[in-house]
């Protein structure tokens, strides 16, 4: 048996009004957003957060000081919390297991029985399992299987 991994991507909208008498946009300008004049830390003005099914924001998204942009020193960013990593190169013609086993916020995650994270996460106290890849990664779930640990 096979699972459709269903993945939702971070939504940013620009919200925009243009009155009803207004040239349409094949006649608009070019506008550019370098942010620079945005106040740190937040969203700028009119533009809005996109929501996943559930009503939550998809994302965090706030203007930040960066070094690495083009046009420094203010960018609109994603901001992530990576709460580990692991790195490695796999055998993409083989099967893989992995395996997590969670208790309130501590969680262990196990590759091919290799424990590779033992951490704390206090993001979700209870909630659905969730199924996630990288957008330019091909992945099969098989024999998800969910045991409600006493």
């Amino acid at each position: 048996m096979r699972f459709l991994i269903f993945v939702i991507g971070s939504l940013l909208l620009l919200g925009l009004s243009r009155p009803a008498n207004a040239a349409t946009p094949a006649q608009e300008p070019v506008r550019t957003w370098n942010f620079d004049g945005d106040l740190l830390d937040r969203l700028p003005p009119k533009f809005v957060i996109g929501t996943f099914f559930d009503g939550r924001p998809a994302g965090d998204w706030k203007v930040i000081e960066s070094p690495q942009t083009i046009s420094p020193p203010k960018v609109l960013a994603q901001l992530r919390k990576m709460l580990q990593n692991h790195d490695e190169i796999i055998d993409v013609k083989q099967w893989h297991a992995l395996r997590v086993i969670a208790r309130g916020c501590h969680m262990q995650v196990f590759y091919d029985d290799h424990k590779i994270f033992d951490l704390c996460d206090e993001t979700f106290k209870e909630g659905h399992v969730g199924l996630w890849t990288k957008s330019d990664a091909v992945t099969y779930f098989d024999d998800l299987k969910l045991q409600i640990l006493k």
